[in-house]
């Protein structure tokens, strides 16, 4: 009997070895996995996709050169705008690097990279309206378009309380309700309002809105990669990464790029330009 309890707790000693190795071996795997990216790949240029379905863009060209800068491999996968959370939160994708605003609430579900990016919100006015500054945009008289749901909803709101809203679902038909005068003005993100105004210059102006107003209003317009909560390790990889990138002048070469002649633009518009960070003040 003491014989074979002897060789009893010997097989469990065994066993219970066997599982902390492959443990072990299963846990470097993981780390040396590819990094599973989501990114909804419908805002060109900064994430797209090519005919074939290859995700393109200057967000998947400064993800992949994350990846070479850790040694790790990077795989986006195009993801729906309200599954890049979740998947995060399940574990199904390991970042998100999506043109996605740092905010208060999203901050409650998931941990932000320092901003690798600024996009602050812009103002479309049709060309016969009477309005012609910021401050003449609160009147209980003017008409202002923008997308429900978006920072853009909020900040018009917080800006121009006296102002007449119409909140629309779809982003072009917002641009669209301004072009045709059915509303005075428009406010979406910087680059959206310039593309927008490039095609129809005739029927309207932009109305620059500063960094100042911006921060009035609360809002900053960072832009960062999100994270799992608790996942500090990568998050600081990609933190030490970006500052780095900055020094190396990775950002002016993806300003080359993708926005060799919209830079001088923007600067003569008074917008604020997307690399306009200092990468170094941050922790």
């Amino acid at each position: 009997m003491k014989t074979k309890k002897i060789i009893a707790l010997l097989l469990v000693a065994v066993l219970a070895i066997s599982a902390v190795t492959l443990a072990g071996c299963s846990k470097k795997k993981d780390e040396n996995a590819a990094l599973i990216v989501g990114m909804e790949c419908t805002y060109p240029p900064f994430c797209a996709k090519e005919d074939d379905g290859t995700p393109s863009g200057l967000e998947v060209d400064l993800i992949k050169d994350f990846g070479t800068y850790i040694g790790r491999e990077i795989q986006v996968v195009d993801t729906a705008w309200d599954g890049l959370i979740p998947g995060l939160k399940n574990d199904s994708l390991d970042m998100v690097i999506s043109s996605m605003t740092i905010t208060e609430e999203r901050q409650k579900e998931v941990d932000f990279s320092n901003p690798y990016c600024r996009m602050v919100m812009e103002v479309l006015v049709y060309k016969d309206s009477p309005v012609q500054t910021f401050d003449e945009l609160n009147n209980e008289n003017v008409k202002i378009a923008c997308k429900q749901g978006t920072v853009a909803q909020y900040f018009a709101q917080s800006a121009w309380p006296k102002a007449q809203l119409e909140i629309l679902d779809d982003p072009s038909v917002v641009l669209t309700e301004c072009a045709q005068g059915k509303v005075d003005a428009a406010i979406y993100d910087e680059m959206s309002i310039y593309e927008f105004w490039k095609e129809h210059q005739d029927t309207t102006r932009v109305i620059p809105i500063t960094k100042e107003q911006n921060a009035a209003n609360d809002y900053e317009g960072y832009i960062g990669v999100a994270f799992k909560k608790g996942n500090d390790e990568l998050r600081q990889q990609f933190n030490d990464f970006i500052k780095q990138y900055d020094k190396d002048g990775g950002f002016d070469k993806l300003t080359k790029k993708y926005f060799a002649e919209e830079e001088a633009k923007y600067k003569e518009m008074g917008f604020v330009w997307f690399f306009d960070i200092d990468f170094q003040s941050f922790e």
